[in-house]
């Protein structure tokens, strides 16, 4: 930029009436920009795709924000800013080209913004925002009242950005782009410089250019990472006062004794010990990144015990390292660490606070994966377990790369367990089917993935709260594999099965249900039920506890528990003496499931035998129906779709003993001979008018077709048998088949009787 053009940006700036629009609003960098600009008085704008908790806020103190992006919204401001996320054929950036507005860099405005500033300029591959909110920090706690712009929202002192009275402004530098060199600081931190960015950079000797061109901007006082070899030989050569400091060596200005840190790390200023280092925060990188901030507290004139103690007080920033849930059985952690150097520091944190760690990995930027992916591939040695989902772009063409072939290459160079969710919004369903108590689950990535965190937290926090809510006899298990509840051996998990003790239980998991905007479902004992292989989401209830499965008899009435087995309350109402139950000997679920489905066999219907059914509403309100007001269709009774039966009052027919027993005999015999053995879900499709739905399937000649390890049953052409391994997906796509051949050959729409649920794997 010219001095012309940098001299009307001065002077739009000089006008504290000026408006302003930032393109891009909610990245990382212009939000704490918004932060400073409103705070000097300007009138802001800003757009984006959609808006950010922290936009919100923006909104509360007076920005004006679009949520797309339209030429319209530039028209009438004196500036725009622009981030490097944006393109070049943007509507509002083309339309300020056009039309002659003026168009700044973020950072040339940052740097316009601290010019009657002695700005502290931190710079580093990684550890910026964290140091940076260390030193402003110090310089807060110290009565300097600093301004300060950091790349992430620090929790101490608090916020993104800050405009103070005090002389000092600390500024986390971007050298993504190599805007940092729009500063010349009065003082400058080289926290470490390495391969990264390599969108921008053509290599390493293009990286350590533009950092040997900072360096020749500061004008005072730059404090350098000894420890790392690029920084050490930059600033060896550089005609600058210019302070080193170490973890591992005794010689630097600064250094640690890392061997002696019981009460904290002793700090040495050449042979001076200067004070000790404790932290909040955990990681030898946070140690790092304290003695560099420590160093240049210390260099500006901050005493070294006030620096140490001000430390000791840092709780640290949004997504370093960050704990969002600390449970009696897990502990989820989020942090933003997307390049393989940052990984390795993270998770070496992060072992040994669980049994087990568990990564959650969203990759961040095509070029990034392509130029490191080996890397990448042994960057996971601490973690017990890795989940990697799909890259977050951030505006680049993938030309090919993608989060599958990243996961293949981590498992390939010898990690045990490493898991591909392409669907981040299915990551955490994928996660907790996978955790055990004790673990700890820390998502990484620099995109999105910490909503995965937001979620887990949220989700865990719930169960633990419902736990205390139900009795100890309640049941209650997360990501509970369905396969294990349904006849047919198929399912993807419950994200909560819940088997309460009492009615009570069962109300309270109902209330909190709804409190907690969760989808119930009701489980019987699986047998008229296909789950698909994504599970069930929300709360499933199995009311298989022993209160729920009483049976008692008073005169010609049964009064069963909606968990009885149906073939349970034939044999003790045979004991009884009472028959014209023998049909249900054939149905294998319970009187629950029964009485939802209106459920048949041998020419019978469970509401043939029922006099009066005892209920709860999904509110967890108990009432009372006769047989005579409820709906009853063919496999379908509509009240129970929103009501849950706890009991029914069922009227059986004094009978002899020996003749119940033959009726049952021969019932026995018939389901026998016309029903398959192995794993089954009963009859899969209603009957339609014209043929019975196995005669049909026989006369298609569709016995015995098998997609996977699912087969039509040789001996019942309505059974679907799960041969071994047959997964939901299997058995649909065969329903699906025989459905097609069924309407083209013979012009019937086969209807299925089996009750299908849940997600797609």
């Amino acid at each position: 930029m010219s001095l012309q053009e940098k001299e009307v940006i001065l002077n739009i700036l000089k006008n504290k009436e000026s408006k302003i629009h930032l393109l891009g609003v909610c990245g990382s960098g212009m939000t704490p920009l918004a932060y400073l600009l409103l705070s000097v008085g300007y009138h802001v704008s800003g757009s984006d795709c959609e808006p950010t908790e922290k936009v919100q806020r923006l909104i509360e103190l007076g920005m004006d924000f679009y949520p797309y992006h339209d030429p319209k919204h530039v028209l009438s401001k004196d500036l725009v800013c622009f981030s490097s996320a944006i393109p070049l054929d943007n509507p509002e950036y083309r339309a300020c080209v056009q039309r002659g507005i003026p168009l700044v860099k973020r950072a040339f405005l940052l740097s316009l913004l601290a010019l009657d500033k002695k700005v502290i300029l931190v710079t580093g591959m990684h550890g910026k925002s964290t140091t940076s909110g260390m030193i402003a920090w110090i310089l807060k706690d110290c009565g300097l009242d600093p301004s300060f712009y950091v790349g992430a929202e620090t929790l101490t002192p608090g916020g993104s950005a800050y405009l103070g009275r005090g002389e000092y402004m600390v500024i986390e530098g971007d050298e993504s782009d190599g805007s940092f060199l729009y500063f010349s600081p009065q003082y400058l931190v080289v926290l470490n410089i390495e391969e990264e960015h390599l969108n921008y950079y053509s290599d390493i000797d293009a990286i350590l250019l533009a950092f040997q061109e900072m360096i020749a901007r500061t004008q005072d006082i730059v404090i350098f990472n000894q420890d790392d070899p690029h920084c050490r030989t930059l600033l060896y050569r550089a005609d600058k006062k210019a302070f080193g400091y170490s973890l591992k060596e005794r010689g630097p200005d600064f250094w640690i004794d890392s061997q002696n840190a019981s009460q904290g790390y002793p700090v040495y200023r050449e042979q001076n010990r200067l004070c000790n280092i404790k932290l909040q925060i955990p990681g030898m990188q946070n140690v790092q990144n304290a003695l560099a901030a420590l160093s240049m507290a210390t260099s500006i004139g901050i005493s070294p015990l006030s620096a140490s103690s001000s430390l000791s007080r840092f709780l640290g920033l949004k997504r370093r390292f960050e704990l969002k849930y600390k449970g009696k059985d897990y502990e989820v952690i989020d942090d933003y660490a997307h390049h393989p150097t940052e990984i390795k520091a993270t998770l070496r944190s992060a072992k040994g606070r669980g049994k087990r760690t568990i990564a959650l990995f969203q990759p961040h930027r095509y070029s990034r994966i392509k130029t490191m992916k080996p890397l990448f591939a042994h960057a996971f040695h601490d973690a017990d377990v890795v989940v990697v989902t799909e890259i977050f772009g951030a505006g680049e063409p993938s030309n090919g790369i993608d989060g599958w072939s990243l996961a293949k290459e981590i498992k390939e160079q010898g990690h045990p367990a490493v898991l591909f969710e392409k669907d981040l919004d299915r990551l955490a369903s994928r996660t907790l089917s996978i955790i055990q108590p004790g673990d700890t689950i820390i998502s990484l990535g620099a995109g999105d993935i910490y909503k995965t965190a937001e979620k887990l937290a949220r989700y865990l926090h719930m169960i633990e709260e419902l736990k205390t809510k139900v009795s100890a006899e309640t049941k209650l298990l997360m990501n509970e594999p369905l396969s294990r509840h349904t006849t047919l051996r198929v399912g993807g998990p419950a994200e909560i099965w819940a088997e309460p003790a009492t009615e009570e239980d069962l109300s309270t998991l109902l209330c909190f249900a709804a409190e907690n905007h969760l989808p119930v479902v009701l489980i019987g004992r699986g047998t008229n039920l296909l789950v698909r292989d994504g599970g069930i989401k929300g709360l499933c209830i199995h009311l298989g506890h022993p209160h729920f499965c009483s049976i008692q008899f008073s005169g010609n009435s049964i009064y069963a528990g909606c968990g009885a087995k149906l073939r349970t309350i034939v044999y003790e109402a045979k004991k009884q003496g009472l028959g014209g139950l023998s049909f249900l000997e054939g149905i294998p679920g319970s009187l629950g499931g029964a009485l939802r489905m209106n459920a048949g066999a041998m020419g019978g219907e469970i509401m043939d035998v029922v006099k009066r059914v005892r209920f709860m509403d999904l509110k967890g309100n108990r009432g009372e129906i006769d047989r005579e007001n409820l709906e009853v269709y063919y496999r379908k009774v509509p009240f129970f779709e929103t009501h849950i039966a706890l009991s029914a009052q069922l009227i059986a027919t004094p009978m002899d003993k020996e003749l119940i027993a033959r009726q049952l005999k021969e019932f026995s015999s018939k389901r026998v001979e016309t029903q398959p053995p192995g794993s089954s879900a009963g009859c899969i499709f209603k009957n339609p008018k014209e043929i019975p739905a196995g005669k049909l399937i026989e006369e298609l000649g569709l016995k015995n077709v098998s997609i996977g390890k699912a087969r039509v049953s040789e001996e019942h052409g309505n059974f679907i048998v799960n041969d071994g391994g047959a997964r939901a997906k299997d058995i649909l796509e065969l329903i699906a088949l025989i459905q097609k051949v069924a309407l083209e050959k013979r012009g019937i729409n086969l209807e299925t009787e089996v009750v299908i649920l849940g997600e797609e794997g």
